[in-house]
C-alpha cells in the first residue's frame, strides 16, 4: 500500500559507492531519504534491504550498474525492471514490483535519459563476454516465459526482502556493458566479498595483459556516464515520490 507523501521515508539501496557518487549531491538536498551501499552480491543486498526497512523507509528503490542481453539496452541506458528473476534458480523465482510505484517510476525518466523498461535477471558472478551471456540466456528460457534484457548481481536479494515485508519497490539498473561487449579483466577474480576492485591483483592483472587497458579505461568512462544518468533520472523520481498527494 502507498503511504501518505507528507511523511514518506524513501530507501534508496545501492551496490557500489561509484554507482551513488553523482547522487551524493542530490540526496543531500532531500528530505525523508535513506541512502545505503550494500556492497555486491544479493545477500550484501538483502542486508542492506533489511538495514533501510529497519531505518524507516516506506518505499524502496534498488539501484546501480547492471549489463545489457539485448540489443536495445546498450551502455548508458537505464532499465527499469518489470520483473526480477532470480537467474541461478533451477525453477521459476520472480518478483514484481509494486503496480502504482512502477507506473510514476515509468513517467520521470528526463530527456537525455533512454529508459528501457522488462525483464531484470540477477546472477551471481560477473558474465564476461558475449558467449557467456548467450549461454545464461539460453539456460533461462528453458526455465523463464520471457527473455531478461539485462542483468544485474544485487536486485533480486532485495525484492525478496521487500517483499517479505510488504514495502513497494522498484529496480532500476544503469547499464555498462551491452550484449556484445566483453570484460577487459575477469572481476570475479580481482574483487572483494564486497564487489570493490583489489588494487594489487588489478596491477597485476594490467602488467600481464596492458593490450587490455584501453577496455578498462572505456569501461570506467561508462561507468561514470551510467552512474550520472541514474542520477538524473532518481532526482525525478524521488521529487515526485515526495510531492503531496492533491
Amino acid at each position: 500500500m502507498i503511504c501518505e507523501r507528507a511523511q514518506l521515508r524513501i530507501g534508496v539501496l545501492f551496490a557500489l559507492p561509484q554507482e551513488r557518487k553523482p547522487f551524493r549531491p542530490i540526496e543531500a538536498a532531500q528530505q525523508n531519504l535513506i541512502v545505503h551501499c550494500s556492497g555486491a552480491g544479493r545477500e550484501n543486498a538483502a542486508r542492506g534491504a533489511q538495514q533501510l526497512l529497519a531505518q524507516g523507509a516506506q518505499y524502496l528503490i534498488v539501484c546501480g550498474f547492471g549489463g545489457g542481453l539485448v540489443e536495445e539496452v546498450m551502455p548508458g541506458t537505464l532499465l527499469l525492471a518489470d520483473q526480477v528473476l532470480d537467474g541461478a534458480a533451477s525453477s521459476p523465482q520472480v518478483y514484481k514490483p509494486n503496480v502504482e510505484l512502477f507506473w510514476q517510476a515509468q513517467q520521470v525518466a528526463p530527456p537525455q535519459v533512454c529508459l528501457q523498461i522488462g525483464p531484470l535477471a540477477t546472477v551471481n558472478r560477473v558474465l564476461l563476454n558475449s558467449a557467456e551471456k548467450s549461454a545464461f540466456l539460453q539456460k533461462l528460457s528453458a526455465i523463464y516465459p520471457e527473455k531478461p534484457l539485462g542483468i544485474d548481481m544485487e536486485s533480486f536479494g532485495a525484492a525478496q526482502v521487500a517483499a517479505a515485508h510488504n514495502c513497494p519497490w522498484i529496480v532500476v539498473r544503469a547499464i555498462t556493458d551491452g550484449h556484445r561487449d566483453s570484460m577487459p579483466f575477469d572481476f570475479n577474480v580481482l574483487t572483494d566479498t564486497q564487489g570493490r576492485i583489489r588494487p594489487f591483483p588489478l596491477l597485476l592483472a594490467v602488467l600481464k595483459q596492458p593490450q587490455n587497458l584501453p577496455g578498462l579505461l572505456l569501461l570506467g568512462k561508462r561507468a561514470a556516464n551510467a552512474a550520472k544518468m541514474l542520477a538524473l533520472y532518481l532526482q525525478n523520481l524521488v521529487a515526485v515520490l515526495q510531492e503531496p498527494l492533491p
